[in-house]
């Protein structure tokens, strides 16, 4: 028997080893120099930004001065002239001188675009302090940025005071710086994507060939699943990768050694498995075989052995009854002796007929009411129940069954008469219950009584033929040793068990509980509701 392949469909990775390598090392890559260059580029723009500041505050410092020397003491008469003067750096965008109040007294203007920009930040905070405004403020516009630099102007009274005169403010933008800091930021872009660009390649380069072995034992490791030789892989690399590519050529070969080995010894076993099933299949025939004859058997002899045994019990009783008060009292004797044997062998013959008909005819199955059937057989025991003193009770819910009819009556009429038959006549508690334990993996139905029980020890005994317990003999209750025979044939036809049901061994002096289950497709999941029997006295 070759071990088949699972039918399964081999599992493929949504990424590559490769494609995933190569495209973290891109990632770091990007990351690493993107950083870099973003770190480069801050650095080169502040310092640049560092510059045109130093040059707009250089400016500004030199215009306030400037201003501070040639004010005279009449206020706000040549200002613009003045201001006019500063504008010829080219690169001044606006200049604008404030009064200490910040209102505009006189302003020089050479781009609108950034004077416009600048006014718009001014509004949204107006106030000048002199202690405060020596700060530089940067505006973007769309062609570059600009500084706006102000400055306090102080002036020196006739006593050497300084008082504000007002505040002057610069705006300086560099073309060229500018234009620097966009070539600086995009050069950095560059040399971050050329970088990635040139490290794709050897990376690509170097993962194929890490990758590539691995490719290589994944294809002969499904060779090796669909029971094929695989193929044996180079592993002169002198890396890790070649140590385990050999690794691998010897489990492949191995395995591949140790499979063939496997499925020669399944097909030697299934050889074997199919020989002895065609000899086990034969000795169950012959089995079957000689059951069938021994039935035969049983039936023949138990039928031609009734006929004499009936004529000697007839003919004990007609000698009895015309001779027996002419005959001595022991001949009398002696012919009921005989009497009494031709009747017990004729019951026992019965009996042994009853179960080889039980064993080789099953019966009709039908729906079968157990609580009905129960109490059916109760009333069959009413006498022997009231004379004995009994207790009988049937407790509810029990689900009714399919099976013949006759043969659940044998089961309930076997149990009961035993139950009955062995109650101890000094026992004051004289009880027993016919009902149903539901639930589990199926119901299970039980006969208890609080007779004399059964010993442990005997528990294997009395469900074999003409089997007892053993202290059956030391009363005088009749028996053979048939009924719990037949009662575990029965319900073993019918899919289910019989046994003897006790919390421990040491209270089986208390009573027997005998326990039953019948096979799930012979039960109904209906349950159907019963009530307590009256005490039969």
């Amino acid at each position: 028997m070759s071990q088949e392949v699972s039918s399964q469909p081999v599992r493929r990775s949504r990424r590559g080893l490769q494609g995933k390598v190569i495209l973290g090392v891109v990632v770091l890559v990007t990351v690493s120099t993107g950083a870099c260059g973003y770190f480069t580029s801050y650095l080169g723009v502040r310092q640049l930004r560092n510059t045109i500041t130093r040059d707009a505050r250089m400016l500004t410092d030199t215009g306030t001065r400037y201003l501070a020397s040639k004010i005279i003491n009449e206020p706000y008469t040549k200002e613009v002239e003045l201001i006019e003067e500063m504008i010829i750096d080219s690169r001044v965008s606006f200049v604008v001188m404030r009064d200490t109040e910040g209102n505009p007294v006189a302003r020089r203007v050479s781009e609108p675009e950034s004077w416009w920009a600048y006014a718009a930040e001014y509004e949204k905070d107006p106030k000048l302090d002199a202690s405060t405004v020596s700060v530089a403020q940067w505006i973007a516009l769309p062609h570059g940025e600009l500084v706006a630099y102000t400055l306090p102007i102080w002036l020196d009274d006739d006593d050497n005071r300084r008082h504000l005169y007002g505040f002057l403010t610069m705006a300086v933008r560099d073309p060229a710086m500018s234009t620097m800091i966009v070539y600086a930021r995009a050069g950095t872009a560059a040399i971050v994507v050329t970088i990635c660009v040139l490290s794709l390649l050897p990376t690509v380069l170097i993962t194929y060939r890490w990758v590539q072995p691995l490719r290589q034992m994944m294809r002969e490791s499904r060779r090796l699943a669909a029971g094929k030789m695989p193929e044996t892989l180079d592993d002169d690399r002198g890396d890790e990768i070649g140590e385990l590519m050999a690794a691998f050529n010897g489990m492949a070969g191995k395995l591949y050694l140790a499979r063939t080995a496997l499925e020669n010894a399944n097909v030697a076993l299934e050889q074997k498995v199919e020989e002895r099933t065609r000899a086990l299949r034969l000795v169950n025939n012959q089995l079957e075989l000689q059951m069938k004859d021994k039935d035969e058997f049983i039936r023949a002899i138990t039928h031609d052995l009734n006929a004499p045994l009936r004529n000697i019990e007839g003919m004990t009783q007609l000698l009895i009854r015309k001779h027996g008060e002419s005959l001595p009292a022991e001949a009398q004797t002696k012919l009921e002796r005989i009497l009494a044997n031709a009747v017990n062998e004729s019951e026992m013959l019965n009996d042994l007929l009853e179960l080889s008909r039980v064993r080789s005819r099953p019966g009709k199955d039908h729906v079968v009411d157990l609580v009905e059937l129960s109490r059916q057989v109760i009333g069959s025991l009413e006498f022997e129940i009231g004379e004995r003193g009994i207790e009988v009770s049937v407790e509810g819910p029990m689900p009714t069954v399919i099976a013949d009819r006759n043969r659940m009556r044998q089961v309930y009429q076997n149990l009961l008469e035993n139950a009955v038959k062995y109650m101890p006549a000094e026992k004051s508690d004289k009880r027993v219950v016919v009902g149903c334990r539901l639930g589990g993996d199926a119901p299970v139905f039980y006969v208890s009584d609080t007779g004399r029980g059964i010993d442990p020890q005997d528990e294997h005994r009395v469900f074999q033929v003409f089997q007892r317990a053993r202290y059956s003999g030391e009363h005088s209750e009749p028996g053979r040793g048939v009924g719990l025979a037949s009662v575990k044939t029965i319900i073993e036809h019918y899919g289910g068990r019989v046994w003897i049901d006790r919390e421990s061994d040491s209270d089986w002096q208390a009573g027997t509980t005998f326990c039953f289950t019948i096979g799930p497709q012979h039960v109904s999941r209906s349950s159907q509701t019963s009530q307590s029997l009256p005490s039969r006295r």
